[in-house]
């Protein structure tokens, strides 16, 4: 963080205290060198509008020019913009209202090199496992795309899915068929080689031994999604909205839009890993866990869709 203010003290700028620390953690292996391209790079961008000042946008935009390259110059149709910004809302809207141990950092409707458009997060904590519970998370966040268009469009969805499917069955067949977190404990990665006949990605293998449980918990997790979206469809046409006007937009403007701090369904209904209070695992604590089991936080009333 101290490069940063360095650089900063060297031009005029408004950002906070609160927003340095924010744009130190959204950029953890910058060298010094990529630190002062991103500021100079901030300074274009407020000149372009008649600017001496750097302010917070165009720190975030340069940082995603950096990151992600320009967007290509490329309009859709209009029937089709709306359908990638649907697209897009689901995925931001799932992501926003679930999601504790990511941060959304931006969503863009603009065309890219790989991509009509992106649902950008950062991990809000530098850690080393993941658990059973953000996975599935994760895996509704990709879902949220099919479960967005069949919803407004007649049951009808566009080919753009198929790589949200693609992760979503990886991530499936890893947790039925690796992880210990399906139906069952044994792991295909310890078997020898020659018995998988795979690479050591052995995903393969586990989707063609349990096609049937990876289905069965991709559907499964497919509904909880679609129930989500339905409960927050009036945020999601107000998401799309905003991104069909501006194309490119902040995790904070989704929160604005939203209404509600990122997370806020997972903090309201926690489980899991997201439970269990740091205290419970404290012998020193003024109540200790039982053994195996965690102290969870009491659950308030079920919020109201929309909230």
């Amino acid at each position: 963080m101290e490069t940063f203010r360095g650089y900063l003290e060297k031009v005029k700028h408004n950002l906070t205290e609160a927003q340095v620390e924010q744009l130190a953690t959204m950029t953890p292996y910058y060298s010094g060198a990529k630190i002062k391209d991103l500021v100079n790079e901030g300074l274009i961008l407020a000149i372009r509008e008649e600017r001496d000042t750097i302010e917070w946008q165009d720190i975030w935009k340069a940082r995603s020019l950096k990151e992600l390259g320009p967007p290509e110059d490329v309009e859709y149709i209009e029937r089709e913009r709306h359908a990638v910004a649907i697209h897009e809302a689901s995925h931001a809207v799932a992501a926003h209202l679930l999601r504790s141990h990511r941060m959304i950092d931006l969503v863009s409707i603009e065309k890219r090199q790989t991509a009509l458009g992106m649902v950008a997060s950062l991990d809000i904590e530098d850690r080393v496992t993941q658990w059973r519970t953000e996975l599935e998370i994760d895996i509704k966040v990709s879902l949220a795309s099919l479960a967005g268009e069949r919803m407004f469009f007649g049951g009808d969805n566009s080919s753009g899915v198929s790589s949200d499917l693609r992760s979503a069955t990886h991530l499936t067949s890893l947790m039925e068929g690796v992880y210990g977190m399906g139906g069952g404990i044994l792991s295909l990665a310890g078997l020898p080689q020659s018995v998988i006949s795979q690479t050591p990605d052995p995903t393969g293998k586990v989707v063609q031994q349990m096609a049937d449980r990876i289905e069965d918990r991709l559907q499964q997790l497919y509904e909880e999604v679609c129930e989500l979206l339905e409960q927050h469809r009036d945020d999601l046409v107000r998401l799309a909205g905003v991104l069909e006007e501006r194309k490119t937009i902040s995790g904070d403007d989704v929160a604005e839009v939203m209404g509600t701090p990122a997370g806020s369904w997972t903090a309201h209904f926690p489980q899991g890993f997201a439970a269990v209070q740091p205290e419970a695992l404290s012998p020193d604590g003024e109540k200790r866990a039982a053994p195996g089991n965690g102290r969870v936080r009491d659950r308030p009333e079920e919020p109201v869709a929309g909230d």
